[in-house]
This record gives C-alpha cells, structure tokens and sequence, in this order.
C-alpha cells in the first residue's frame, strides 16, 4: 500500500500444482532478505516463494523432504533461510543464491520445530518448539547444540523474538486448549 496515495498493489504467487483447491497451501510466514527478496512458506504445499519486487520476478522452491511442513522460518544476515520442518525433525538451512539445501537434524526427536529466529548479531539460531517444553539454540559456525528448558510442561512457542541489545531470547508460549496459561520466558546466555 502507497501510504500517500492510498493505492494498493498485489503480487500473486505461483499456483502450487497439487494443492490449488481443497485450502491450498497454507501460506504461512513471510520475511524479507537483505537484498529485498521478499520470501513466503507454505506449510501444506511444502515450499518457499521467492518474489523480488526490484526485478519483478518469483522463485519457487520445493523443499528437499516432503512434507517438511516449513512454519515460521528467519533470514541470517547473509540472506540464508533457516527454516523449521515442522513434520520432519529438522532444521534446514537454505542459501537462495546457490539453491543447495542443508538438512540438520535436531537433538530432541519429535520436538515439532515451529519457529526460527537469527540473532543478527551472533548468527544463533534460536528454535520455539510445541512438544519438547524446550528452546533449541543451534550455533551454526561451532555446529553446537544448547537445549534450553521451559518451565512448565504442554508449552507450544508459538513466536519468538530476539532482543538486539542483550541477545536474550523472548518467547510467548501455552498449549492448546488451554492446558497451561499462555506466559512469557525471557532467555539469557552467558556469554
């Protein structure tokens, strides 16, 4: 939207090819990379959409398990997407300007990874997941895990947000139905 104008522009996204009807595939999170790239999961159709306003084009991606189940992923600094394969136990890691995929498993199985954060500072990939009562920190260049227990039992993280001037990680969790009382964790690293 032109905020003088008031006009309002939109971008469609590619037809996925199995999943055009019946819901489609679930468009889910968005973020925008440091060249502009502006980039879309889907949670049902198991991909990424690309679409770069400057040129004008989109990009679609498959994602290299099926059924991934790609959340609320985050772009690092570099413009790689750190997603979380909801269905599959794994965090993956994809660098747009080479198109290779990285597959990294996580360290609880079935913790159902929800959302992913970068800490623009660190490069740590922060993980809220919704059945492990756990925040994952994955440091990529050391390829070290750190398992971070909640305090309460059923939390499903459903955001996550990084504090840039202390590197603390925020959560906002509680269950379905609610089973526990939605709450707030504030996670500090000793650095």
């Amino acid at each position: 939207m032109d905020g003088k104008s008031g006009a309002v522009s939109t971008f469609d996204l590619p037809v996925h090819p199995t999943l055009a009807a019946e819901g489609g595939p679930v468009p889910y999170e968005q973020r925008i990379a440091p060249n502009g790239v502006v980039w879309v999961s889907e949670l049902q159709g198991n991909r990424l959409t690309g679409y770069d306003p400057a040129i004008k084009r989109t990009q679609v991606v498959t994602l290299s398990t099926s059924w991934s189940g790609p959340r609320r992923f985050d772009i690092d600094a570099a413009g790689i997407l750190w997603i979380p394969a909801y269905s599959a136990n794994l965090l993956v890691r994809f660098d747009p300007a080479s198109g290779n995929f990285e597959e990294i498993p996580v360290p609880i199985a079935g913790a159902t990874r929800y959302i992913v954060r970068v800490d623009p500072a660190s490069g740590e990939v922060w993980i809220g997941t919704s059945a492990a009562d756990a925040a994952l920190r994955f440091q990529p260049k050391a390829r070290r895990w750190s398992i971070v227990p909640l305090p309460s039992q059923g939390a499903l993280v459903r955001h996550l947000v990084i504090d840039s001037r202390t590197h603390d990680a925020w959560l906002a969790y509680g269950a379905s139905f609610g089973r526990i009382p939605a709450r707030i964790a504030r996670l500090q690293i000793a650095r």
